[in-house]
């Protein structure tokens, strides 16, 4: 029970760290920066390695064999262009053997986050008990999103609070983002970094709105308004695209579930009226009882 109560403990952080890039500031994070792409990463590893302490037959199931195959494929496959081009090339700048390091480990830890996923997902925590991070997640971004606005747009409180977080987590220099005045960039490198919460926080907030019940769909209905804020301001073309995308996709979504469940309606009636008459016709199809 401690371990299944551990591993939950450690995905659930995971999951919030998902869209909050490298999140803190470590001693490290120069390191962690050149070989892992962000702070859940790290945690995920970590996850994989309690998983194989405490629960080793969990880590033998072939969940994710295919991908697996797939990546030693494409490993193969680097080794052999590196070499080609090894011959080929005189004076190169870069050793290619050296140049498809980077592609190679972050393809590993890609893997190796899906079969994270795929294990504790199936076994240890369902969809429905990540819905409170989720929401929790969208407030967060939502705070440090118009803390950086208001820190670029000249208040003075907001500024001061924004680079005393700053010695905690990992934001963007304040200096940057008024000298550059591209938007807001949330826990990301740069503005057009703002996107990747497009494909979790923003399609949570979609859902909920489609959902939850009148009460409650008016506080999603406003998270969603502030994030639109946030991302008409910013002068990134990638991120605003995202947002969009998102946004239209989910409207579509919404129209076709309408269009079936109307024609689910419209077909209901004929398949109730035929229901007597089966029931009748089997009925005088059948014997009369036997009295002796």
């Amino acid at each position: 029970m401690y371990a299944n109560s551990l591993h939950r403990s450690i995905y659930k952080l995971y999951f919030f760290c998902l869209p909050l890039g490298h999140f803190l500031n470590l001693p490290f994070n120069d390191l962690i920066h050149a070989y892992i792409p962000d702070f859940s990463t790290v945690l995920a590893l970590f996850g994989l390695i309690i998983l194989s302490l405490f629960n080793k037959s969990v880590m033998y199931e072939n969940r994710v064999g295919g991908l697996f195959k797939l990546y030693a494929i494409f490993v193969l496959y680097s080794i052999l262009a590196a070499l080609a081009l090894s011959f080929y090339l005189r004076n190169p700048i870069e050793s290619p053997f050296r140049a498809i390091i980077g592609d190679i480990v972050l393809f590993l830890l890609f893997v190796l986050t899906v079969y994270y996923n795929s294990i504790i997902l199936t076994k240890y925590v369902s969809i429905k008990s990540l819905f409170p991070i989720m929401k929790f997640q969208a407030i967060i971004l939502l705070l440090v999103g118009f803390l950086q606005l208001f820190s670029m747009k000249g208040f003075s409180f907001a500024s001061i609070i924004y680079n005393s977080l700053s010695t905690i987590f990992s934001f963007r220099d304040l200096n940057w983002l008024s000298n550059v005045e591209r938007g807001v960039t949330f826990f990301g490198p740069e503005p057009s970094s703002a996107s990747l919460i497009c494909y979790l926080t923003i399609p949570y907030v979609l859902v909920m709105i489609f959902t939850s019940k009148r009460k409650d769909r008016l506080t999603y209905i406003v998270l969603l308004t502030l994030f639109a804020y946030l991302f008409f301001q910013s002068d990134s073309s990638s991120a605003q695209i995202s947002f969009i995308y998102v946004i239209f996709s989910a409207i579509i979504l919404c129209i076709l579930k309408s269009k079936n469940s109307l024609l689910r309606l419209c077909s209901f009636p004929k398949k109730v009226d035929s229901f007597p008459e089966i029931v009748d016709s089997s009925i005088s199809q059948q014997e009369p009882p036997y009295h002796p």
